[in-house]
């Protein structure tokens, strides 16, 4: 734990601990990038409605003045992992310095907020995205020696969990969607599948998902998943490909 700031009432938290699941359980992780943004709120409203739990990457930039609504989701049983400070390609992805340097920045700002610091992370695109090899530092790293491996075995040393995705509704595409679009591409993706992380953002330009979350969950409950946050301790899905 960290100490507590004078004048601070309660310890912090603990992360929520999902139970292991049971034999033949169908389980759904759902998932929001990018945040915290005026969408998150609305997110939040639908997921307490629903009796939903669910998993926040948080970009760290965006946490200045949005503090409350981490607080908020903490508070309301939701988990939360870093997402680098500034999810700038150009600038996590020259080198394992620099990605360190900037996911530790976006880390302290949200231990600042909540009172923990995350162990759970995403990477900007996903960890086996190929836009890294555009800005990785050429006189340091090749196509055989990537920065991502790289990177991949420093975030192993220093205990991170990295979690991606295997289900998307496609709001990263573009903000000219619909949350029709955003609903009928998950159902395309969701077959039978025994565990699903469903990757969304919550970024101020994605009201449509927001709007598609309670027929996301709907659809989702119909399909016998039921809801779990992601915590590091369950490992079976932090490497989703």
């Amino acid at each position: 734990g960290t100490a507590q700031p004078p004048g601070a009432t309660a310890p912090a938290p603990e992360p929520p601990v999902a139970p292991a699941p049971k034999p033949g359980e169908k389980i759904a992780y759902l998932t929001f990038d990018d945040g915290p943004s005026p969408v998150t709120p609305h997110v939040l409203d639908t997921l307490k409605k629903y009796q939903v739990k669910a998993t926040f990457f948080i970009v760290g930039r965006h946490v200045p003045g949005n503090e409350a609504i981490l607080k908020r989701a903490v508070a309301e049983g939701h988990a939360i992992g870093g997402h680098t400070y500034s999810h700038d390609y150009q600038v996590v992805y020259k080198s394992t310095e620099a990605f360190f340097a900037d996911l530790e920045k976006g880390n302290q700002l949200i231990e600042k907020a909540i009172g923990t610091k995350p162990v759970l992370f995403r990477y900007p695109g996903g960890s086996t995205n190929t836009v890294s090899l555009k800005y990785q530092d050429p006189k340091r790293y090749n196509k055989q020696k990537t920065v991502m491996s790289a990177i991949k075995a420093e975030a192993n040393k220093k205990g991170y969990i990295f979690i991606d995705w295997n289900v998307t509704n496609g709001d990263a595409r573009s903000n000219q969607y619909t949350a029709q679009q955003a609903l009928a591409n998950i159902k395309q993706q969701v077959k039978s599948q025994k565990e699903i992380v469903v990757l969304m953002h919550d970024a101020s330009t994605k009201t449509p998902t927001a709007q598609a979350l309670p027929e996301v969950i709907t659809f989702l409950r119909s399909k016998g998943y039921r809801f779990e946050v992601i915590s590091p301790d369950r490992p079976t899905v932090s490497n989703v490909k």
